[in-house]
């Protein structure tokens, strides 16, 4: 992955940040996908200590929060080429604003109630609720590859 986002981006110290982005994408998509399948296993194996899916939760939310954290840095730094906080209002704001909030705040919300539903042993509805968070992480994952690739922005 590092070759050929370095490629890509035509060795341009922009390419680190490519990077960046294809990772935390690929392990919240992975993740997501994981706690999924975890949590099915909860359905089937009841008995078993929710410390997991617990932990699995609490990655999720933390992987979700530096993606956060770099939407906030890329916006705030016009990073690629362009004026602070114009990807909020540009002419792809539609999409920049649904990966917001859609593809990232809700998706940590769900993740947090997850996270608080395996506490209680609750596992049908974390389950349920980490459906939903999947759901989500795959269509904010699909915008955000969108943008990248046609648009050139990072969010």
């Amino acid at each position: 992955m590092a070759l050929g986002t370095w490629s890509w981006s035509g060795a341009e110290p922009i390419g680190v940040s490519l990077l960046v982005q294809l990772l935390t994408l690929s392990a919240i998509t992975g993740g997501s996908m994981a706690a999924v399948v975890l949590a099915h296993w909860y359905l089937v194996t009841p008995k078993i200590s929710e410390e997991p899916l617990v932990l699995t939760t609490k990655l999720l939310m933390l992987v979700l929060l530096l993606q956060l954290l770099l939407f906030g840095v890329w916006a705030a730094a016009g990073i690629p080429g362009m004026e602070p906080f114009e990807v909020l209002t540009g002419p792809n704001m539609v999409f920049v604003w649904l990966r917001l909030v859609i593809g990232l705040v809700f998706p940590l919300l769900l993740s947090w109630m997850a996270y608080r539903t395996a506490l209680t042993r609750s596992m049908e509805s974390a389950t349920g609720l980490l459906y939903i968070e999947f759901a989500l992480v795959m269509a904010s994952t699909i915008v955000a590859a969108g943008l990248l690739f046609g648009e050139g922005l990072l969010v």
